[in-house]
């Protein structure tokens, strides 16, 4: 063998092992790049999914409840602050003795269900607090949303 036939041997070896590292490499690469494809593709669907939500959140209403003391009298609010109209809106105090109850039955019996509060409206009831009843109420309030679910939500108003 000759010294060109060893030294052309030896480079085609060399550029052997160069290709075989370099395969290794991209190999490497392309698993890299494959996972990090599966991560996004898992990102972006929690996305997707929490944009749903999101969007599920926005076709329901959102009822809050406070206690205010409006000269003469304390009231119950009932705001929607949701971005849809709620209907058929139920409102009941959870007391330990119903004596201690701050609402007037004729004007619950005739303000109850609210028909519908939509964006921005409010419902009052008057609250007959004395020195007996406590200045802080739990309840339950409950609507019917423009898509049909029904949601109940416990609440907890104090007299500010």
């Amino acid at each position: 063998m000759t010294n060109y036939e060893f030294i052309s041997i030896l480079i085609s070896g060399i550029a052997a092992l160069i290709a075989i590292l370099s395969l290794r490499g991209q190999r490497k690469l392309q698993t890299e790049n494959n996972q990090l494809q599966k991560v996004t593709a898992e990102l972006a669907k929690k996305q997707l999914d929490q944009i749903k939500v999101s969007e599920d959140e926005h076709k329901k209403a959102r009822l809050v409840v406070g206690l205010y003391n409006e000269r003469p009298t304390p009231k119950f609010y009932i705001i929607n602050s949701g971005t849809t109209l709620a209907r058929n809106i139920d409102f009941k105090l959870v007391l330990d003795e119903e004596k201690l109850s701050p609402l007037i039955q004729s004007e619950v019996d005739e303000a109850l269900p609210i028909p519908f509060l939509d964006y921005g409206d409010k419902a009052t009831l008057i609250a007959a607090i004395t020195d007996e009843n406590p200045i802080a109420y739990s309840g339950v309030l409950s609507w019917t949303n423009p898509d049909g679910t029904i949601e109940n939500k416990e609440f907890h108003a104090r007299l500010h």
